[in-house]
């Protein structure tokens, strides 16, 4: 892949990882503001999944340690998984963009790749 523009056949411009078929500035906009929504809603499943898992985790833990019988048996863990971490954030996958998600500048890309500071900050006091 060039690391230059460089214009292909029909008109076609290529540049690092971002291909355009067409000539419309629009299309650029609709591709970031697409890929924001994607990306916020990965932070969500993410922050709502660690959030199940750490008072699951949590509960088997303590069980452990005092030696008390699992609270959960193996086909009820499978169940729980699947009620609380496929059903509940199935909706992620068809959120919409909030409406202020062009409005916020492009994030850093040195820093986290999903969970940043202050967003387990705000999920963990709230």
């Amino acid at each position: 892949m060039p690391l230059h523009s460089e214009p292909l056949q029909n008109g076609i411009v290529m540049r690092r990882d971002l291909v355009l078929m067409d000539d419309n500035f629009s299309t650029i906009v609709l591709a970031i503001e697409e890929g924001r929504r994607i990306f916020t809603n990965v932070q969500k499943y993410v922050t709502a999944n660690l959030s199940l898992k750490f008072g699951e985790m949590l509960s088997l833990m303590i069980s452990i340690a005092l030696g008390l019988v699992v609270p959960l048996k193996p086909t009820l863990q499978l169940l729980n998984l699947f009620v609380t971490h496929v059903l509940c954030t199935m909706c992620y996958a068809f959120e919409e963009a909030e409406d202020y998600i062009m409005k916020v500048p492009p994030r850093d890309t040195n820093t986290s790749m999903v969970l940043t500071k202050p967003l387990v900050l705000l999920r963990t006091s709230a």
